[in-house]
C-alpha cells in the first residue's frame, strides 16, 4: 500500500510536535492533560487527522446581546441586480425592535384527565366514545372539546396516528353536542 511522499506504513508519524501552537496540513491538536493514575504530565502534540471532514475546527457564531426590547436579527447575504451585472451585498447582524415569541400558546395540559374516564388513542371508536361521555357529564363539552383539540394540534407533528384520532374525536364532540361555556 502507497502512502503520499512515498512513505510506507512503518514511517508515517502518528503525531508531531507544536510549531508556533499551530499543526501542519492533515494533523489536529490534541491538548496536553495530566494522566490521573499517575500523575505525569503528557505535553500538546498533533495527531493524524482520521476525520473525512474539515481539520481545521468551525469557528462557533455567537449570538450578539441585544439591549431589552430587541432581538438578534442574523446576518445575510444578498445578490443585487445592477446594469453591470450581478453582485453580493453582506448585511451584518444587527438587533432589531421586536419580542421573542408573541405565538398564541396553548394554557398547561394535565397529563391523564381523560384518562381517568377511561380514555385513550390507542382504544377502538365505540370504547373511546363511551369515555367521553362520561368526561363529558363530568367536565362538560367544551372542556372535552378544547383538551382533544390541543392534544390533536401538539401531536400533529409527533404522531400521525394519534393525531388522526384525536382530530375525529374532537370533531365527533362538536357533531354530537353543543358547545358553549356556562
Amino acid at each position: 500500500m502507497e502512502f503520499p511522499l512515498g512513505l510506507n506504513m512503518s514511517q508515517k508519524k502518528k503525531s508531531v510536535k507544536l510549531k508556533n501552537n499551530k499543526c501542519p496540513r492533515g494533523y489536529v491538536k490534541r491538548k496536553g492533560y495530566t494522566r490521573k493514575n499517575t500523575g505525569k504530565h503528557v505535553v500538546a502534540r498533533c495527531i493524524r487527522s482520521t476525520s473525512p471532514y474539515s481539520s481545521k475546527p468551525e469557528k462557533r457564531k455567537s449570538r450578539k446581546a441585544c439591549p431589552p426590547g430587541k432581538i438578534p436579527r442574523a446576518s445575510y447575504t444578498r445578490r443585487v441586480l445592477s446594469s453591470s451585472g450581478s453582485k453580493n451585498i453582506h448585511v451584518k447582524s444587527t438587533c432589531v425592535k421586536g419580542s421573542v415569541s408573541k405565538l398564541p400558546l396553548i394554557g398547561p395540559l394535565r397529563k391523564g384527565e381523560l384518562k381517568r374516564f377511561g380514555y385513550s388513542y390507542k382504544l377502538p371508536e365505540t370504547v373511546r366514545h363511551h369515555a367521553m361521555k362520561a368526561a363529558i357529564k363530568n367536565l362538560g363539552a367544551l372542556d372535552v372539546y378544547r383538551k382533544l383539540d390541543a392534544v390533536a394540534k401538539l401531536s400533529a407533528t409527533k404522531n400521525k396516528q394519534a393525531h388522526m384520532v384525536f382530530s375525529a374525536d374532537r370533531d365527533w364532540i362538536r357533531a354530537h353536542w353543543v358547545l358553549k361555556a356556562f
